[in-house]
C-alpha cells in the first residue's frame, strides 16, 4: 500500500516493484502477460485492462508463494519473446500443451487483432492420399509458420483458375502432375497481417511414387493431429474426419 502512494506507481509498477524487488506475491499484468493469458484460457476479444480482473483471478490460483518475481518476470518474458502478437513460436512454448488458443488453433486471432486493412489471398491445397494416408511437407525454417506442417499447395496467382493454380504448385513442390481433382472444402482463416481462403481439394497424381524424405510424409489420418498443423490446415483435417466418420456411419 505505500508503493501505491508513491508519484507515477499505478498497479502495475506497484506490484511489478512489490514482487522483484521485495519478494510479495503480487502478480504483474502488463501487455505480454494479458495477452499470455488470454491465449491459454481462450479469453477471445481485445487486449484491453477490462478483461483483467478474470486473469488475476486465474493468477491468484496458480501464483507461487517462493519466488513471486521469477515467476511475473517468466511471464513477461514469454509474452515478449514467445507468445508474441505477430508470429507466435507455439512450438517453442512451454506451456503449449495448457494453452487453449494453441489446442483450437486460434491463437493468431486472440487477443482480437486491431482493426486492419488484412491483404485477402486465395490458396489452393491438395490433399494427396495413398494406402489411407495423407501427404503432409514441413514448412521451411525461418519464416511464417515455420516447422510447421500442411497439405502442398501455395498462393493463387492474378487470373489464374484454381486448378490450374493446383497443377502448377503440385508440379513445382513435388515434380508430378495431377491425374483427377476432387473438389474437397472452402475454409477461411484470419491470421495477424492476413486473410486466406483455402481452397481444398483431393487429388490423385500420376506418380504417387514420388520421392519422400525427413520434411515429406505420408502419414495416417488417425495420427495426423500428432504433427503440428497451420489453423488452416486444421480446419480442412476436420472435414476430412467428418467425411470419413459419415462414410463409416452409412
Amino acid at each position: 500500500s505505500l508503493l501505491s502512494r508513491l508519484p507515477g506507481f499505478g498497479p502495475y509498477t506497484t506490484a511489478a516493484v512489490a514482487s522483484l524487488a521485495f519478494g510479495l506475491p503480487l502478480p504483474v499484468i502488463d501487455a505480454n502477460v494479458r495477452r499470455v493469458l488470454m491465449r491459454v484460457l481462450g479469453q477471445c476479444g481485445p487486449a484491453e485492462p477490462r478483461v483483467d480482473r478474470r486473469l488475476r483471478r486465474f493468477l491468484d490460483g496458480i501464483f507461487p508463494p517462493e519466488s513471486p518475481g521469477d515467476f511475473n518476470q517468466a511471464l513477461m518474458e514469454l509474452g515478449a519473446l514467445v507468445c508474441r502478437s505477430r508470429d507466435p513460436q507455439c512450438l517453442a512454448c512451454p506451456v503449449r500443451g495448457f494453452c487453449r488458443a494453441a489446442r483450437e488453433g486460434v491463437q493468431e486471432i486472440i487477443p482480437t487483432p486491431k482493426k486492419l486493412s488484412l491483404e485477402r489471398i486465395e490458396v489452393v491445397v491438395a490433399v494427396v492420399e495413398k494406402d489411407g494416408r495423407v501427404l503432409l511437407q514441413e514448412r521451411p525454417a525461418g519464416g511464417l509458420l515455420a516447422g510447421l506442417w500442411e497439405f502442398p499447395g501455395g498462393k493463387v496467382e492474378p487470373g489464374e483458375s484454381l486448378t490450374a493454380a493446383l497443377r502448377r504448385e503440385i508440379r513445382e513442390e513435388l515434380g508430378v502432375g495431377i491425374a483427377r481433382i476432387r473438389p474437397l472444402a472452402t475454409v477461411r482463416h484470419a491470421y495477424t497481417r492476413f486473410e486466406a481462403t483455402l481452397h481444398a481439394f483431393r487429388c490423385d497424381v500420376k506418380d504417387p511414387a514420388f520421392s519422400t524424405g525427413p520434411r515429406r510424409r505420408w502419414v495416417p489420418l488417425r495420427s495426423i493431429r500428432r504433427y503440428p498443423l497451420p489453423s488452416g490446415s486444421v480446419k480442412i483435417v476436420d472435414v476430412l474426419e467428418g467425411r470419413r466418420r459419415s462414410s463409416r456411419a452409412s
